[in-house]
């Protein structure tokens, strides 16, 4: 057998068995918060023995997974293309200047929302050039119940009540009787508003992209000043945007996003 397809066993932070794939990507997705990490910071985060951490650095950076920057480590290229075929050029071209058309109009930003397990991506965003918003960064990823685009995605998947629900706000809904309760009326109204639950003094509205099968791929969630917000209007207007989105991906001919048939 070759020794490549065997997955080496080891001890991870909490005891339990992982596999050199798992500790591999704790390695990796300790980078989300901090760009360049050294041996000793990669070991506390990842809770990972430090020549374990060592060891398997020095492999990601044989495989162009990781870079040096001195003594430390930042994310490689070799990550960057492959997490960009994720979201293909070609469906890049096509939906960015939707999302551009949107925020200019509504004057808000504009991000379009994945959902990962119980997170959410930003995989397309249009910020407005003096917005100084903590939300809906290119990559960022964010508990999903968190913001209207989550709540959305969240209302479609069905499953919120994998872990602990954490709070960016006063606001931000934490009690999941409360949780299940938006969810369905999101479900039901086909949008999610929320004010002051991502970020204090904004608000965010969010409506499903779907695909020609009818599946929810991900959501399209504008942010911005609660002074002045008018739902209505947001709502249609993102409504609408929605359906170009859906349009646009299916002209693009991109497998993922025209053409995944809907969960059985």
């Amino acid at each position: 057998m070759n020794s490549a397809a065997v997955l080496v066993r080891g001890v991870g932070a909490e005891g339990a068995e992982t596999s050199i794939i798992a500790r591999a990507f704790l390695i990796l997705t300790a980078f989300r918060d901090d760009p360049v990490l050294g041996v000793s910071d990669l070991a506390r985060r990842t809770g990972l023995p430090r020549t374990t951490v060592h060891r398997i650095a020095n492999q990601l950076f044989d495989e162009g997974a990781l870079s040096r920057v001195g003594t430390k480590y930042r994310v490689g290229a070799t990550m960057f293309e492959l997490g960009s075929l994720h979201f293909p050029q070609r469906l890049r071209e096509v939906l960015q200047p939707v999302l551009d058309d949107l925020q200019r109009i509504t004057g808000w930003d504009v991000s379009l929302l994945e959902l990962v397990g119980q997170d959410t991506v930003v995989i397309a965003a249009s910020r407005t050039r003096r917005s100084r918003s903590k939300i809906g960064f290119l990559g960022q990823r964010l508990p999903a119940h968190i913001s209207a685009g989550g709540q959305v995605l969240l209302a479609y998947d069905g499953r919120p009540d994998i872990r602990p629900l954490l709070a960016l706000t006063t606001a931000t809904v934490v009690d999941r009787r409360r949780l299940r309760k938006r969810l369905t009326e999101v479900r039901t109204h086909g949008l999610a508003v929320e004010h002051g639950e991502a970020e204090v003094g904004r608000s965010g509205v969010a409506v499903p992209v779907l695909n020609r099968h009818g599946r929810v791929l991900g959501s399209l969630m504008l942010t911005g000043p609660t002074d002045g917000l008018d739902v209505d209007a947001l709502t249609n207007t993102a409504s609408a945007f929605g359906r170009t989105l859906t349009a646009a991906g299916q002209l693009a001919a991109v497998g993922f996003f025209a053409y995944v048939r809907p969960r059985a």
